[in-house]
């Protein structure tokens, strides 16, 4: 368990905090479970400690249910927000515990974006700092606790001890670290041709690089992070195309603003197509695709199911279609880019057949790739499920990346981020050059910082011309 113990604090800012057992500004709902049975929450004594916490108590109904903790932030212009909190959650049999992010007076769980999920089949305590700032698009959101326990199971355990938990407000030069903290690292220097993974060594120039990445919750405050920034210009200008996911930014200068700073080093030409802005929630995406504009050209880009709801319903993100031509040779394609909702997992995956069916008429092309994060594993999908899904029964579409695959930059292994093609295309794509990207080695990155770029890697492909 990592211990944050320290705070390290610059002599340009100043740092301030709640006391960590000071729960007043906190909002604990429900305040009875179980029909009036019983308590919703309860006080933790400490009699070894100061500080105080809450318990949330066992329920032995056999009902879908939740124990959330919520507060209301504002942000002002100068400040970086952060959580910090240590937690003991039980684990199995139940589901998991989040911290959620959602607009400001949010109650229900649709209206809000996790940010940090943790899952585990026994119980387990946990202190950590996230930040939460950058997950807003507003000055005014609401941050939540919560933990679900699933229909039917039943324990006797309390699902969530929380011990710790305040709100750390900094201005943007304040340090928050990690104990032991790490030497400052010199920011990198932007390396136009990042050196291959061997994954990819072998193939020719000819070779169409083609890549898919959800960068977590990317707008204008991860865009402002220089190390970010460079790093992410160094994997974009690894491809020739890349979609590029989950953009939360109500300004819509993010991606405009990160294409000129591409272009301002790259020995290539970008441009980019972005989808409109996509979500049943204010916490609305957006997809975009970089591509060199000395190799493609782009001869028709839509939304899944343009002009009928009734199509647009099976996805809280339709998938953005992009129809690129090679430039060299005229070969052309169809991407068709998703970020699946993970709790409507199963059904998403299976519409996306009909996606390829919309693609292949609108477009008259056979060859069609379908790839984004699919939130095809763990928690999400099961082995089993796999079965009842008709982009895996079916033998007109190839799967590029394997469930054993890890996509993730976490702890846990999960394929979520997947490619499917087209029979025809399947015979383009080059063998032996599809797979994860693990960054690391190849962006300059301080100490933590890969987790700080995505919780995903991007994975890549090759298409022979």
């Amino acid at each position: 368990m990592s211990v944050f113990s320290v705070w390290l604090v610059s002599s340009l800012s100043l740092a301030i905090s709640g006391t960590p057992g000071d729960f007043e500004n906190w909002q604990f709902r429900p305040h009875q479970i179980n029909n009036g049975a019983s308590v919703g929450w309860q006080v933790e004594e400490r009699y070894d400690e100061v500080a105080s916490g809450r318990i949330a108590s066992p329920s032995e109904s056999d009902r879908t249910f939740y124990w959330r903790v919520f507060q209301d932030i504002y942000v002002g212009e100068q400040e970086a927000v952060s959580l910090r909190f240590r937690v003991t959650f039980a684990g199995a049999p139940y589901d998991w515990f989040r911290v959620l992010v959602g607009p400001d007076e949010a109650t229900r769980m649709d209206q809000f974006a996790p940010v940090y999920t943790l899952t585990n089949t026994s119980s387990i305590e946990k202190e950590l700092i996230v930040p939460i700032t950058e997950y807003s698009a507003s000055d005014r959101f609401r941050v939540m606790l919560a933990v679900r326990k699933p229909y039917q199971a039943v324990s006797e355990d309390s699902p969530l001890t929380i011990h710790e938990l305040e709100i750390i407000r900094s201005t943007p030069s304040g340090i928050v670290a990690e104990i032991p903290a790490e030497p400052p690292v010199t920011e990198p220097v932007f390396v136009p041709d990042p050196v291959e993974p061997s994954s990819n060594q072998g193939g020719t120039p000819e070779d169409l690089k083609v890549a898919s990445f959800n960068v977590q919750v990317f707008g204008p405050s991860k865009f402002r992070k220089m190390t970010i920034r460079k790093a992410l210009i160094n994997i974009i200008g690894r491809y020739d195309l890349l979609l590029f996911q989950e953009i939360r930014d109500q300004s819509q200068q993010a991606i405009p603003s990160l294409l000129a700073e591409l272009n301002k080093v790259s020995e290539h030409p970008y441009d980019t197509i972005i989808s409109e802005r996509m979500g049943s929630t204010d916490m609305k995406e957006q997809y975009a695709y970089f591509y060199r504009t000395d190799r493609l050209r782009v001869r028709q880009e839509r939304t899944y199911g343009e002009g009928d709801r009734r199509k647009q319903r099976s996805f809280e993100r339709p998938p953005f279609m992009g129809h690129f031509q090679s430039i060299e040779t005229g070969f052309d394609f169809v991407a068709a880019g998703v970020h699946v909702d993970p709790d409507t997992a199963e059904d998403e995956i299976d519409s996306l057949v009909d996606v390829y069916e919309e693609a292949r008429t609108v477009f008259a092309d056979q060859d069609i790739l379908l790839m984004g994060d699919f939130n095809a594993d763990c928690q999400y999908l099961r082995e089993r499920d796999f079965e009842d899904i008709r982009l895996w029964t079916d033998s007109r579409f190839h799967w590029l990346i394997g469930n054993d695959d890890d996509t993730t930059t976490g702890k846990n292994t999960c394929a979520f981020d997947r490619f499917v093609c087209s029979t025809t295309l399947k015979n383009k794509v080059v063998n032996n050059h599809t797979g994860v990207f693990r960054f690391e080695p190849f962006v300059r990155l301080p100490p933590g910082g890969v987790k700080k770029v995505s919780d995903h890697y991007p994975i890549e492909m090759r298409l022979r011309l």
